[in-house]
């Protein structure tokens, strides 16, 4: 189940694929991002590290993305997290979203 403060929990126990895609504005140069898969509150993965920005201080937009599997106990819980200072998530659909499938 996945409720209103974006945190996963798990109904059954298994393996389960995520494929997560988030898209970024950055409004300053140079600005260290960094977007991490946590479970049950502990981070898991750091699924990128990136450096976002341009050199003139306008906004800049840039795509992370990863697909990884993970095996989760009944009851635990998964978030997405990302860090930067001046950066900010864009609403777009098509490219920023969490896609969770059990797997057999």
């Amino acid at each position: 189940s996945y409720s209103s403060d974006g945190v996963f929990t798990t109904k059954i126990t298994g393996w389960y694929k995520f494929k997560i895609s988030i898209q970024l504005n950055n409004t300053s140069a140079n600005t260290l991002c960094s977007l991490g898969l946590f479970k049950n509150g502990t981070e898991l993965k750091n699924l990128t590290y990136d450096i976002v920005g341009n050199s003139n201080n306008s906004t800049a937009v840039v795509l992370v993305s990863c697909d990884m599997q993970v095996y989760l106990q009944a009851g635990d819980t998964v978030d997405i997290r990302y860090t930067g200072s001046a950066v900010t998530v864009k609403a777009n659909a098509p490219r920023t979203y969490i896609q969770i499938i059990k797997d057999n």
